[in-house]
């Protein structure tokens, strides 16, 4: 029997004992409320920890030329990665990235194997490019009126080069040439622009973009000069844009949407068509089934053949499903899944967030057969035209995220540091030799390192995990831990109110008193 079958029943129990009983409701009131309390004691809480072992992936980029050059771009938990081997090794990218804020997007030059041209935006540091592949980097923020940038969107090769579009998180979209320096404004900044694609057919100098409205903006002129062109009401925002490599003939883009699913123009956007099936068909594949707070039809992402005008293939993905395709333009839909995978940690956290993200295709697709799906549980590889999914590593356990070097006293030191899945580690031989330190940690995912100023008489470290602040006394051998979390007298009932009638716990708690702290850097005094 479950525990809400047996308040139930202690319930009704109340209820019957209140009619031929009355004197002892009070007695009977205190037993429930103590069973209650105990019930919430002894069982047991899930806790959610950081996403492991794989990786949420936030964005997702893929080399033009990835036949020849097996090039991607990913950001992965504010890491910025890439990998010139198809998604198998991959290096972080650092030199001159001096954001203070996430990492958002990334943009790569269409002449990517001649000019190495890449862009990357953040929430609130701005934009920067690199010239070589992503080995240095540079702000280019001039004429940028926000620092916050949530799209890039990189155009085909035009005849005087090629155009990157950026789109500011809370409104605005500028443009500026690869040739350039500086961005200019084509979209005011009360248009908070949420979807943009390019046609990648460079003689048509077609650009579609869609707001947080539920409008469709079409540029003719390469991003220029911007219309809006048609308005989808109460169909939540656009949030996603796939535009024929044939436009010019067949006038045919996609759009996806927050809560109706996938459409088809093929008159330039004077008028849409939903695309029944697939996309468009309420799905919770991948929800938890007592959370299913964003649409089933929610389209996160569309991605049209390389040869689209020919093939009529079409990709897409939803919020909770993933991937579809289709060999006629959209008019029925194959569902491939085999080897994807899902984490209902998507679903638990305070803002649920999309199982599946973008997905990118190689500009070879027809002979390699090469996919990219960006989602919640990570980085996944198809070389089956989607088919089969193999999951990709990008961040191996051993990733060093932490430090410390204790203070030297006889010209002797302790070097300590943590990894990203692996836990602590000390060499007490200038790094010769390792041990690993990982007793009493309630997880091996840790930030920070940091030695005592007097290690040498109170052996102590620090060291921080999710929600989790941790001490050592014995230099490293055990550790304990001061949990970080929201103590006060709501938490009590809010955990009583969640857990038996299903209350979410924003009504009771604050958005701060909800969150979970990371401390990811640790100073100490002198």
């Amino acid at each position: 029997m479950s525990y809400q079958e047996i308040l139930c029943a202690l319930l009704a129990y109340r209820t019957v004992a209140w009619r031929r009983e009355p004197y002892l409701i009070s007695r009977k009131l205190k037993q429930l409320v103590c069973l209650i309390i105990g019930l919430l004691a002894v069982t047991p809480v899930a806790s959610t920890y950081a996403h492991s072992p794989h990786h949420v992936i936030d964005s997702l980029e893929i080399s033009p030329s990835f036949s020849h050059d097996q090039t991607l771009f990913i950001i992965v938990q504010n890491y910025f990665l890439r990998s010139t081997d198809g998604g198998y090794e991959w290096k972080e990218l650092v030199n001159g990235l001096d954001n203070k804020y996430i990492f958002s997007s990334v943009a790569i030059s269409p002449f990517y194997r001649r000019d190495g041209l890449v862009y990357v935006s953040s929430d609130g540091s701005g934009i920067y490019r690199s010239r070589d592949g992503g080995g240095s980097w540079q702000a280019v923020n001039e004429g940028l009126g926000t620092g916050r940038v949530g799209i890039l969107c990189m155009s085909p090769g035009y005849e005087d080069g090629a155009v990157v579009l950026a789109a500011g998180v809370e409104g605005g979209l500028y443009r500026a040439l690869l040739t350039e320096v500086a961005w200019r404004p084509v979209i005011e900044e009360a248009v908070k622009v949420t979807a943009l694609g390019f046609s990648p057919d460079p003689v048509s100098g077609i650009v579609v973009a869609g707001d947080d409205q539920g409008n469709i903006w079409v540029s003719e002129d390469g991003g220029k000069t911007w219309r809006i062109r048609y308005r989808m009401e109460e169909l939540g925002r656009i949030t996603a844009v796939g535009v024929s490599d044939q436009f010019s003939h067949d006038r045919t883009f996609f759009i996806g949407t927050e809560r109706e699913g996938l459409f088809r123009t093929v008159d330039g956007g004077e008028t849409f068509d939903v695309l029944k099936g697939g996309p468009s068909e309420e799905s919770f594949h991948c929800a938890e089934k007592r959370r299913r707070s964003a649409s089933g039809k929610h389209v996160m992402s569309i991605a049209l053949a390389p040869n689209y005008g020919k093939s009529r293939t079409v990709y897409a993905t939803t919020w909770y499903d993933a991937v579809y395709k289709s060999d006629d333009g959209g008019e029925t839909w194959e569902r491939l899944g085999q080897g994807l995978s899902c984490d209902r940690q998507a679903d638990t956290y305070n803002v649920p967030v999309p199982h599946f993200r973008e997905l990118k295709l190689s500009e070879n697709l027809e002979s390699d057969g090469t996919l990219f799906l960006a989602g919640f549980d990570g980085l996944f590889k198809s070389v089956s035209r989607g088919k089969g999914w193999r999951q990709l590593e990008p961040l191996p356990v051993r990733l060093i995220r932490g430090l410390g070097i204790s203070p030297s006293t006889n010209d002797n030191y302790v070097i300590g540091i943590t990894t990203y899945g692996g836990g602590a580690y000390k060499s007490s031989d200038r790094g010769r030799t390792w041990a690993a330190l990982n007793l009493g940690l309630k997880t091996t995912r840790l930030s920070d390192i940091a030695y005592s100023p007097a290690y040498w008489t109170d052996n102590t470290v620090f060291s921080a995990s999710l929600q989790r602040f941790l001490i050592s006394k014995n230099s490293g051998s055990r550790w304990r831990y001061v949990k970080l979390e929201y103590k006060g007298w709501r938490k009590y009932p809010a955990m009583i109110l969640k857990k038996f009638l299903g209350v979410p716990k924003r009504y009771l708690l604050s958005k701060r008193q909800r969150s979970a702290v990371w401390p990811m850097a640790i100073a100490i005094s002198p």
